[in-house]
């Protein structure tokens, strides 16, 4: 998990395939996967920041996005973010009254609770501003004794002296068994299938197909086009390996499109479980009930 050999079969298999980009989501073991993967091919990692593209913090009012400040566009509040990110690393803040401090672990633990959960992003916006003021006030206070409670353990940066902890350990667990010749992983491909026959080819189903499954019922696949965990690219993926099925686009941000409903999707969901009516393939909703700072994302997101 996390070497070397392993983003090549990824890559490999991905070229095989003829694609030229690979999403990646990490959570646990997976992200020490996907920050290998990033790291030896960045060219071919899908932008899994859609979520955070949808902090609409421009089209706010000062009240509701603290951050907005003076920035005119999405680079430039990038440009801030990254700053005061940086300027975490080597300066978390202390909230007095508590034994807490926010640092770059638990700043990166809020931003993944927030692009779950979009209703967190006024608040994230406050931290924001908090942050690039350097100074400690309601924002802060409050993600720590809401999301961030109890806080995240801190986890190591990943620089170039970045100590030997627990992410760092079990990047290389395969490390033992690690393949270095052809004639090896015929021995060990061997090994696998003696103890697991179920995997050798011999045992493919003959009905087997890579094509589209035929199913008797009907299925309507919903995504949200900002989900941090399950890709609109993704979603597009598994409607085209059943049919029939149709793809549902919902313009929301957060994981499932269940986090942001809107009456459009009531509507698909009446029309297909009451009325057995399948929407049109692509079909899109929005206008979703309570949208981050008020905003709704638009059509072209």
């Amino acid at each position: 998990m996390g070497t070397y050999s392993n983003a090549v079969d990824h890559y490999t298999v991905m070229k095989a395939e003829n694609r030229t980009k690979m999403g990646f989501w990490g959570v646990s073991s997976g992200a020490h996967l996907g920050q290998t993967i990033a790291a030896l091919y960045p060219e071919v990692i899908q932008d899994a920041e859609m979520g955070l593209e949808a902090f609409t913090c421009l089209k706010a009012d000062p009240d509701s996005c603290a951050f907005v400040g003076n920035s005119t566009s999405t680079a430039q509040l990038r440009s801030r973010y990254t700053t005061l990110e940086a300027k975490l690393k080597k300066h978390p803040l202390s909230v007095p009254g508590i034994d807490k401090k926010l640092d770059w672990s638990a700043l990166h633990k809020f931003l993944t609770v927030s692009l779950h959960g979009p209703g967190w992003f006024p608040l994230l916006s406050g931290v924001f501003a908090e942050l690039e003021a350097g100074t400690v006030g309601p924002a802060i206070a409050g993600a720590l004794a809401s999301a961030l409670n109890p806080a995240p353990a801190s986890l190591p940066l990943l620089t170039e002296d970045a100590p030997f902890d627990g992410i760092l350990s079990g990047v290389c667990l395969d490390e033992a068994r690690h393949i270095r010749s052809k004639g090896e992983f015929q021995t060990y491909f061997k090994s696998m299938t003696d103890s697991a026959a179920s995997i050798d080819p011999i045992n493919k189903p003959e009905d087997s197909s890579f094509g589209a499954v035929k199913t008797k019922g009907k299925i309507v696949v919903l995504s949200d086009v900002g989900d941090p965990a399950s890709s609109f690219q993704g979603a597009k993926g598994v409607a085209a390996r059943f049919k029939p099925s149709v793809l549902v686009k919902n313009l929301a941000a957060g994981y499932t499109s269940f986090a942001a409903a809107n009456n459009c999707l009531f509507g698909v969901f009446y029309g297909f479980f009451v009325l057995s009516q399948m929407p049109e393939d692509g079909y899109t909703c929005g206008e979703v009930f309570a949208p981050a700072f008020g905003v709704q994302i638009m059509s072209s997101f």
